[in-house]
């Protein structure tokens, strides 16, 4: 063995050793009980937030499931911005209808949901109504909302933290085995991601939709404009001390791609973006592991590193050189086998379709009373899942060499929080 593959050998057992607390994650999330919030006398005024483009199909289902809230009305409003919306798409008119404030946005150079929030957000701050609310809210348009999703977040926010993310649940889970991937990924992000994080008091990240932050983190405006603002805004509230908390509670409906190409786009967004958000604000996070005051804030830090951190194509590189210098080296020693490799190849994947499937099914099995569709079409999803996973090792490496856009996404189930769950 030479030094160098001594030294890969090293590195790779070390990061093996400063992940292995997300393995303990995963069995907290199983074996634990989400956490819940204590009620409060407090009634924080929300402003609600979303970014819609072309929305036309469902953004109605959306407001009136916000509207229906059990929650005092006069202590949220809802602000849209219709966004690069085309002349036939209904959704500046909906909103109308619905009677929210509704934008039109026209901007055909700086595209992305996060200069759309940008500009809705500069809107408000020209009226002066940012200090009319204590907290923000952001939605997609495709979203459903449970009718005590703010009550359940103002009793969230009421501890004292400074945004919280939601339970993320699915709206069409059995669309077909792309949504199915979809959706177990979330189920399986909710239980190691959020609710141990919630659990052992500690912070967690806002991915996407369905979350809420304090009124302090936009009174200067919205600055994350980037392939996935939701990662950077995680990123630089962690590296800041601040805490981001999971409020289960607190559930959305979510709409997921059915399509291989807008898979394949958004996908890749992600994994370009989370490049991005990682790269430029690794230092700051780097700095509060030391600077953060209190062990819950520097371990944040610590986790929040390994969250972003591109783990996989670190290890990959570094597997893919320790096994070029294994066949060399069999290749001199006349030692070689190409059975032997294959063999190898064949374990490997076989080895990363029965962990995908192990996490898979745990998911499933934890969050089966929140799945609403057929056993039969779980069990089918299920099965096809890893597909979802050994995909994204490929992705990672097409995105660190192609230029990823901001695509949007054409949304089409209208299912009402009352379809989805069914009464």
């Amino acid at each position: 063995m030479t030094a160098l593959q001594s030294a890969i050998r090293i590195v790779l057992s070390v990061l093996a050793c400063l992940t292995f607390y997300k393995t303990i994650f995963i069995l907290i999330g199983f074996f634990g009980k989400a956490k819940e919030f204590p009620d409060t006398a407090e009634s924080g005024r929300f402003g609600i937030l979303i970014a819609a483009r072309n929305e036309e199909k469902v953004i109605g289902n959306l407001l009136r499931s916000i509207k229906a809230q059990n929650y005092d009305p006069d202590r949220f409003e809802i602000f849209v911005v219709a966004d690069n919306c085309s002349e036939q798409d209904g959704t500046f008119r909906i909103c109308l209808e619905e009677g929210v404030r509704v934008y039109r946005r026209n901007d055909t150079e700086r595209i992305s949901k996060g200069y759309a929030l940008q500009f809705l957000v500069e809107r408000l701050r020209e009226e002066k109504r940012i200090s009319a609310f204590d907290y923000f809210v952001i939605f997609d348009g495709d979203n459903v909302v449970h009718p005590d999703f703010l009550k359940e977040m103002n009793k969230a926010m009421a501890t004292g933290l400074d945004g919280c993310t939601c339970y993320r649940n699915s709206k069409n889970f059995n669309a077909n085995l792309i949504s199915g991937g979809y959706s177990i990924h979330w189920y399986f992000n909710n239980l190691h991601a959020h609710r141990p994080r919630s659990l052992l008091g500690l912070s967690t990240h806002v991915t996407g939709t369905g979350y809420v932050f304090r009124r302090e983190q936009i009174e200067n405006g919205w600055p994350y404009n980037d392939l996935t603002e939701d990662a950077t805004m995680s990123l630089d509230m962690i590296s800041q001390g601040k805490k981001i908390g999971y409020c289960e509670k607190a559930e959305i409906f979510d709409e997921q791609p059915t399509g291989f190409k807008t898979m394949f786009k958004q996908r890749l967004r992600w994994k370009r973006g989370t490049y991005y958000s990682f790269f430029t604000r690794m230092i700051v996070i780097v700095r509060g592991m030391f600077v953060n005051r209190g062990f819950s804030r520097k371990f944040a830090c610590y986790d929040c590193f390994f969250t972003y951190f591109p783990y996989d194509i670190f290890s990959m590189l570094l597997t893919l050189i320790l096994n070029i210098l294994v066949i060399a080296n069999d290749i001199a020693t006349h030692s070689f086998a190409l059975d032997a490799l294959w063999t190898g190849i064949g374990i490997a994947l076989g080895g990363s379709y029965l962990s995908s499937l192990l996490c898979g099914t745990i998911a499933v099995i934890k969050e089966r009373k929140r799945i609403h569709c057929k056993t039969r079409q779980i069990v089918v999803n299920l099965i096809f899942y890893p597909w979802y996973d050994l995909i994204s090792l490929p992705l990672s490496v097409i995105a660190i060499f192609i230029k990823v856009k901001w695509h949007p996404i054409l949304h089409k189930d209208v299912k009402t929080y009352q379809d989805i769950v069914g009464h």
